[in-house]
């Protein structure tokens, strides 16, 4: 494995200079003279969509790097192994069904055996359910609470809990997130080990792959998150908390004045404040904890609705600590910070890569004026490299091909949900609160609701046969390269089909359970 991971390494490596270059032959080409405004406009366009994606590239090819390199020794560091501190849990609540709660209570109260409390936050405001959990909570000797007053969501249900704890500790789960009986033998040493460390994180895994293609393809997303730039980030000391399976310690949420009710992702908005308060944190990676992921296409739509609504509305924000306050935290947080805050992004610099050979196709109005062919001949090495690097570091960690090509394809069949958030972050509107439907089976996302991906996937395909009509009549270079292009994009925007399936009960946990019983 050795010898793979420097192989990997030097394709990483050899992946930059042809970023570069690419940037640079574009740049030249773009801006080259006898462009009229309506080209230099998509010109403009296509150089910030290429910009965004080599940083975001850089960005993780870096934390790859950080990940294979120097992460293991982050974990050495911590030596102790036994803690005998105490320890609040908070579960998380909200209109889940009764057996997806009780499924968790029962793996919480194993894990904590007698060195803490638990609490149930309920912010249900079905009654019925809401009954069914308090029932829960009474058979299973966990102090429910609930409040008919929502502010803040989920960070304000914490925050109104926080008179309760009197434990050094708090660990937070959300109502499908189960740890292991083995969760607190391996955190809470690591905090007692570590007086400056604010919190440690351990990775979310979904167990439910088997409900459909969707939970499967979902998992394939974490694991990315997960395997790699969550590794890295912690490396850099930037490693935020993902709102479940994390510890924090009690003394460093009170130093923040505990989580903030800004932002609807308040668990990265509250890292950001600890980490420019000076404290630590750790990404523990280990499989202790296993949950549900979304399992149908209108779930994982709300899921990435709010996780992008929240993080580009912290982009300004980490932007404006940077300029007032460039010393509350290093240059490579700060640099981990805007990738992770401006990721979501992704919508807009899909769209302004997608538009410029768009535009040339159907209104003849040219992105590029002169050599396009070499613009062409210095994409396909970059492109080439930047793709084989992608899935060969995916595979040194045991996942296949069919995962990296599931993270591009729901990155394209995502656009429109990014677009919203972006239009609705930068622009200070507010937007109503969803949490992401767990437990529940369901069916194919009907096709009039997918009119967005639809509409584009018509626009390319049309595009590209237009394209390459033109390029057979005139000989035009650039018509022929537009319409290679579309259809590259369309191939990704395919995978909706594929992953709007049929969601089933899942039947793991009958297995995991069994861990839970041991």
């Amino acid at each position: 494995m050795g010898g793979n991971r420097l192989g990997y390494l030097v394709l990483v490596l050899m992946t930059f200079p042809f970023m570069i270059l690419y940037l640079v032959i574009s740049s030249i080409v773009l801006f080259s003279h006898g462009y009229s405004p309506s080209s230099h406009f998509f010109a403009v366009l296509l150089i910030i969509g290429d910009t965004f994606f080599a940083l975001q590239t850089s960005a993780y090819l870096y934390n790859f790097y950080k990940a294979q390199f120097h992460y293991p020794q982050t974990i050495a560091n911590y030596y102790r192994r036994y803690a005998s501190s105490r320890v609040a849990v908070f579960i998380m609540a909200f209109n889940e069904p009764a057996e997806i709660i009780e499924r968790t209570v029962t793996a919480v109260k194993l894990a904590t055996g007698e060195r803490g409390r638990v609490f149930l936050l309920d912010d249900s405001t079905n009654v019925r359910i809401r009954e069914s959990v308090k029932e829960i909570a009474k058979n299973y000797d966990v102090a429910y609470v609930h409040r008919e007053n929502r502010r803040g969501a989920k960070a304000g249900a914490i925050n109104d809990a926080m008179h309760l704890v009197t434990e050094e500790y708090l660990a937070v789960f959300d109502s499908d997130q189960r740890p292991s009986p083995e969760f607190f033998d391996e955190i809470l040493p690591l905090l007692e080990d570590d007086g400056s460390l604010a919190y440690v994180q351990v990775p979310q895994v979904y167990v439910n792959t088997d409900a459909s293609r969707m939970a499967s393809a979902a998992q394939s997303v974490q694991a990315l998150f997960f395997d790699y730039i969550a590794e890295g980030k912690s490396v850099s000391n930037a490693m935020f908390t993902c709102g479940s399976n994390v510890v924090y310690r009690v003394a460093a949420l009170s130093d923040v004045g505990n989580f903030d009710e800004t932002i609807v992702t308040e668990d990265m908005a509250t890292a950001i404040n600890m980490h420019a308060r000076g404290w630590k944190s750790l990404y523990y990676n280990k499989k202790l904890v296993f949950g549900e992921g979304p399992s149908t296409l209108a779930a994982y739509f709300t899921q990435q609705g709010r996780w992008s609504l929240g993080s580009i509305s912290l982009w300004p924000r980490v932007i404006k600590l940077m300029l007032r306050h460039p010393k509350r935290m290093k240059a490579s947080q700060y640099w981990e910070y805007l990738n992770s805050t401006s990721w979501y992004l992704v919508g807009f610099a899909n769209m302004f890569v997608i538009l410029p050979p768009l535009t040339y196709v159907f209104l003849g109005i040219p992105p590029v004026v002169g050599p396009g062919i070499l613009l062409f001949y210095a994409l396909v090495p970059y492109l080439a490299l930047s793709m084989t690097s992608f899935f060969l570091t995916m595979r040194l960690r045991g996942h296949g091909i069919s995962s990296a090509i599931l993270n591009i394809s729901l990155n394209f069949v995502c656009f429109p949900v990014y677009l919203v958030s972006a239009v609705y972050a930068l622009t200070g509107r507010k937007k109503p609160f969803k949490v992401t439907p767990k437990g529940q089976k369901g069916g194919k996302e009907p096709l009039v609701r997918l009119w967005p991906q639809l509409s584009l996937l018509f626009l390319l395909l049309f595009g590209a046969i237009a394209g390459l009509a033109k390029y057979l009549v005139d000989d035009s270079i650039g018509y022929a390269i537009s319409s290679v292009w579309l259809i590259y994009v369309a191939v990704w925007i395919f995978g909706l089909f594929y992953v709007n399936s049929v969601s089933k009960e899942t039947s793991i946990y009958a297995e995991t359970l069994k861990v839970y019983s041991k």
